[in-house]
């Protein structure tokens, strides 16, 4: 079993925050990380190079679509999951934030006296809105933006001066994102999304809808405790492909159904915090990994369960002994559904 983590009490949401929260619930919203960064990779070799390194089959990254794939140690964890796009002499790489500079330290890493690629930060280079809600199609739409029509399809659009490659990625954040160059002034698409009635998420919000939604977070699901199996990144791994860092071990998890736990939304009965143990007749079964409070359904978490005990409808324990918080499994994670 995973080690615990360190515990974190429910996030609740200020009044300000709530007023942002309602106005996401009844209408589009959008959201730009700071902390999220990018990458690039160019070099004629390239798409061998990271062919050998992260799970998905880049054979399927044509110029007119996106591609989830994960970077994952020997023993198949998560080190990070990109978001790849093809620019034609490069491929852009999103990854999670914040792992932009220990990414780009492992890949490095990774090149051998046979390999003719170059591996850059282009942080300052580039950036991306994420677009949700009820609605955000047709305030794109209304802003003369074009959409990418199918999940992984990308589509490069245009609006009132400003430039951008538009998204589909479940897994990254539903709806579609906009991955922008800072020459094109991320700032004013804010803008004229704010003017076409869209509400910019404060990251207590996104962290809230995040969890509703049951989508897996950088600095709690998608580390290095769990795999990409585990959280749910079935879209983001090739079933069948071979050579790459930890591939022997997720074929066995998926030839002979060895996964052993999985990421699952759960409703507590009581207080919890992230990083507490869920327990089922004494025995350790998996941990909570994200807890909220939310203005709509109440005390919400994300965890990680093991077999037989993810299944939908399970009961389980705050506390090895009788009684205390129950914990009712609602069912897998968003991201475990295919888009």
């Amino acid at each position: 079993m995973t080690a615990p983590a360190a515990t974190a009490a429910p996030l609740e949401l200020a009044p300000a925050d709530l007023a942002i929260y309602q106005r996401a619930q009844e209408g589009p919203f959008f959201f730009a990380d700071p902390s999220a960064g990018a990458l690039s990779l160019s070099g004629e070799t390239r798409l061998d190079f990271l062919q050998r390194q992260s799970t998905n089959d880049l054979r399927f990254l044509p110029p007119t679509r996106a591609l989830v794939t994960v970077l994952t140690s020997p023993t198949a964890k998560i080190l990070d999951v990109l978001l790849l796009v093809d620019r034609g002499d490069s491929i852009l790489m999103l990854p999670l934030p914040g792992r932009q500079s220990s990414t780009l330290q492992f890949l490095r890493s990774r090149i051998f006296f046979m390999d003719r690629v170059t591996v850059d930060e282009v942080s300052a280079d580039w950036a991306w809105i994420g677009v949700g809600g009820q609605g955000w199609q047709q305030s794109l739409q209304s802003l003369g933006f074009t959409l990418a029509d199918a999940p992984g399809a990308a589509a490069r659009l245009a609006a009132q001066g400003q430039t951008a490659t538009a998204v589909r990625v479940a897994e990254r954040f539903p709806g579609q994102a906009l991955i922008l160059a800072r020459g094109d002034a991320p700032a004013a698409v804010q803008q004229l999304l704010a003017e076409a009635g869209a509400v910019e998420l404060t990251p207590a919000v996104h962290e809230v809808l995040r969890v509703e939604m049951g989508i897996p977070g950088p600095a709690a699901e998608l580390t290095e405790d769990y795999s990409p199996l585990e959280a749910g990144l079935l879209d983001a791994v090739a079933e069948g492909k071979g050579c790459y860092t930890g591939q022997e071990v997720i074929a066995r998890q998926l030839t002979y159904d060895k996964v052993v736990q999985r990421l699952l939304r759960l409703r507590p009965d009581g207080p919890v915090q992230a990083g507490d143990g869920l327990f089922v007749e004494g025995r350790r079964v998996g941990l909570v990994t994200s807890v909220v409070r939310s203005p709509r359904e109440g005390l919400i978490a994300l965890g990680y369960v093991r077999r037989p005990d993810f299944e939908a409808g399970s009961v389980l324990s705050l506390s090895p002994g009788e009684g205390g918080v129950q914990v009712t499994v609602l069912g897998l994670s968003g991201a475990a559904v295919k888009p």
